[in-house]
């Protein structure tokens, strides 16, 4: 049986406040335009749909989304910035989606069974890639990429509220900007997106790389929930920021570090 889903996952973003800077602002607003004609995400870390595409555009928020989908949100309105994957995914078939039992045997569940199932666990199935991208556009655009909800869509029917990463990440950056500390580095999106996504750290379970381990350190920052921990905070910043520093298997320090 051929059946095609198509997906949405809508991000809400936070918008600038009256206490934001003016570069926060600027940084904000161009990604309305950087992603206003849509740009193409290769899904990794996927096992059924590794190597598809999803789409991604920002669209300001509509009257129809915020009273159908975000009417409770204490921070969206009508015209801030949605960040929108999208793609059409067809069911991978009984031969490649199955459930086995603890000995490793097939569980007999029918076909109509596995595509309800496969359904239900295809957004799971694209979240590394979304988060992933999502963690790229924080470091592309200094912070301003700050979801505070989410929803997925399947075939027009809202399928769940699912978690989403926060940090701040954000109040970093403008405390830095404030005490000039900050030098403007107009990163592009797109190199961004290339740097992360070519790192083994996050898709394959392991880092080869001073780059992929300071990523997967940076991750740490990223919360489901809104925390008060600068002690972990700062740690595992210093843990990227050393793991860069590392040449040859000797810290910064001068010690010898153990893989």
């Amino acid at each position: 049986m051929k059946t095609l889903v198509k997906l949405k996952a809508l991000y809400a973003l936070f918008p600038p406040l009256r206490f934001d800077i003016e570069e926060s602002t600027d940084q904000y607003h161009r990604v309305l335009k950087d992603f206003e004609n849509g740009k193409t995400v290769i899904i990794r870390g996927s096992s059924f749909h590794d190597g598809e595409k999803l789409l991604v555009i920002a669209a300001p928020c509509t009257a129809s989304q915020k009273k159908q989908y975000f009417k409770k949100s204490a921070f969206l309105e009508v015209g801030h910035t949605i960040l929108e994957f999208s793609g059409a995914f067809e069911f991978p078939g009984v031969d490649k989606f199955f459930v086995t039992d603890h000995s490793g045997a097939k569980v007999p569940y029918t076909e109509e069974e596995l595509l309800s199932l496969w359904k239900s666990v295809l957004p799971d199935e694209l979240e590394l890639t979304i988060q992933s991208y999502i963690c790229a556009l924080m470091i592309a655009y200094s912070g301003a990429v700050r979801p505070t909800e989410n929803i997925w869509i399947l075939n027009g029917s809202l399928e769940k509220d699912d978690a989403y990463y926060v940090s701040q990440i954000h109040e970093s950056v403008e405390f830095l900007r404030e005490k000039t500390a900050f030098p403007r580095i107009d990163i592009n999106a797109d190199a961004a997106v290339h740097w992360i996504f070519k790192q083994n750290g996050i898709f394959a379970g392991y880092s080869d790389t001073a780059a992929s381990r300071a990523l997967n350190y940076f991750t740490r920052l990223f919360t489901s929930d809104f925390r008060n921990d600068e002690l972990s905070d700062l740690i595992w910043a210093l843990a990227g920021i050393e793991a860069l520093l590392v040449e040859g298997g000797r810290s910064s320090v001068g010690s010898y570090v153990k893989s």
